[in-house]
């Protein structure tokens, strides 16, 4: 009998010994996993920490224009020479800042352009059912829905919301601005040809060398389907859906079309973006 209780004793002993190393092994097992995990944390942060301090690589162009220039003319001749030969990166995280340089324009603040947006539509509830804006954001709409309804391209980038949304916000500065003609661009604006990738090539081509350029772009474009025009038996439903964009082709051949053209001519064709009269000059100009 005592040897049995000692045997009992002896084994409790043994099993609360056994226990306690387990426990204490555990506690160890605990404390190591949880300085694994301090150490990965450590060493995450200290990667983000240096992915943060190195950035991305920046590019030659993006590195000259955040330098300073004491020559603006000749560094925005080198800036439009830049983009006209080799064109800037696809995809280029520093574009609007581009633009804003060759329109030498400040960059749009977001809270601004925010309470722009935070207007809503220029409709009749906040232009007043007299008002000859009452229904522009009605147009905006209809016009966005015929024109996109079919370029799945466009619509796998951007929502039919957004889309409505900037120009209700470009409506309102047309309106701040005493800008009512534009008004007419963008109700009837026909913008699938330019939702391609190749368009933005062209709008780099017109930021650097002027927006009036674009009827001569208008017309190369014309030049490189002019044999699909002249053979087709409709010739309008080409015009009303252009073909894929080759911004290389256009700019090109669009530069030579220049060369041609004589020099009061291109003077109008300069003037007509800000000057009324010029249409009137355009339309009885003899060649």
């Amino acid at each position: 009998m005592i040897r049995s209780t000692s045997y009992h004793k002896l084994n409790r002993k043994a099993s609360l010994s056994v226990e306690k190393k387990q426990s204490i092994q555990k506690l160890r097992n605990r404390q190591n996993s949880l300085a694994l995990d301090k150490e990965l944390a450590e060493n995450n942060n200290k990667q983000a920490t240096h992915t943060k301090s190195k950035g991305r690589k920046k590019d030659v162009l993006e590195k000259f224009i955040e330098s300073p220039q004491p020559l603006l003319e000749s560094s925005l001749s080198q800036l439009r020479h830049s983009i006209l030969c080799e064109g800037l990166p696809d995809p280029c995280p520093y574009r609007a800042y581009i633009w804003c340089i060759l329109l030498r324009a400040s960059p749009i603040e977001s809270e601004w352009y925010s309470g722009v947006v935070a207007r809503g539509g220029v409709n009749v509830e906040s232009m007043g059912a007299d008002s000859k804006f009452a229904h522009v954001s009605e147009k905006i709409g209809n016009d966005v829905f015929r024109t996109f309804q079919n370029n799945k391209k466009f619509w796998s980038k951007t929502s039919e919301d957004e889309f409505i949304r900037v120009l209700n916000a470009f409506a309102w500065c047309v309106i701040e601005n005493n800008e009512i003609g534009e008004l007419s661009n963008v109700n009837n604006s026909r913008l699938s040809p330019y939702v391609q990738d190749e368009v933005v090539k062209l709008w780099d081509f017109l930021f650097s060398y002027g927006v009036h350029m674009n009827i001569i772009l208008v017309v190369a474009q014309l030049l490189l389907i002019r044999s699909e025009l002249l053979t087709s038996k409709n010739p309008m439903s080409l015009l009303r859906q252009f073909p894929e964009l080759d911004a290389g082709k256009i700019i090109k051949l669009s530069l030579s079309i220049t060369k041609s053209i004589p020099g009061d001519l291109y003077d109008l064709i300069v003037r007509h973006t800000f000057d009324e009269k010029v249409g009137v000059q355009i339309e009885n100009y003899k060649v």
